[in-house]
């Protein structure tokens, strides 16, 4: 049987070893705390998250008269309050509804129009749209519906919103993924 050393290996007190086992568990116990506290903000961001969306219809209530609304929903769980928002037409960009309509007017010629009925309700820097709120944005009746019904699957809208948190988000019509996170 062949001769092979000794292996010895330091002896250490048990005081320092127990030592060297409690600062082992504090710094894992420490980690897991930093984990789970993480956890706890992604899920409490996750409790108040918005969701804007924006949906169209064209039913009028008399089945007779054209009409064309644009609602805007929060689908999320929590209120989204609105930084800015833009409607981009045929390469020209609206800070407002009123203009955009007016331009619509005048692209269909219905500036002189006394028969369409239009309603809106204006959205603004720091309007809040509650969690389930729905909110009919544009509301038209008569030939500025047709006409706007038809325009607007050229409209971009582009609608960027806070979480209570100051998450921000971005509502883009035009996009693949329509709500996406912007970066702080």
């Amino acid at each position: 049987m062949p001769n092979w050393p000794r292996l010895s290996f330091p002896r250490i007190p048990i005081e320092r070893m127990f030592a060297i086992i409690a600062t082992t568990v504090s710094v894992c116990a420490l980690v897991l705390s930093f984990y789970q506290a993480n956890l706890a903000r992604q899920q409490q961001y996750a409790s108040v998250w918005p969701y804007l969306m924006i949906s169209t219809t064209n039913v009028p209530p008399d089945r007779k008269t054209p009409q064309f609304s644009i609602e805007l929903d929060n689908k999320g769980v929590g209120p989204a309050s609105i930084e800015r928002y833009d409607i981009a037409y045929k390469g020209h960009h609206f800070s407002n509804e009123s203009d955009y309509v007016a331009y619509l007017k005048k692209e269909g010629r219905l500036v002189n129009d006394t028969t369409s009925y239009f309603q809106r309700s204006a959205l603004w820097k720091g309007r809040v749209i509650s969690a389930g709120e729905q909110s009919h944005w544009f509301l038209m009746r008569g030939p500025l519906a047709r006409f706007a019904e038809s325009a607007f699957s050229e409209t971009k809208v582009t609608i960027r919103f806070k979480s209570i948190y100051g998450e921000t988000w971005e509502y883009r019509s035009d996009a693949e993924e329509m709500v996406v996170k912007v970066a702080d």
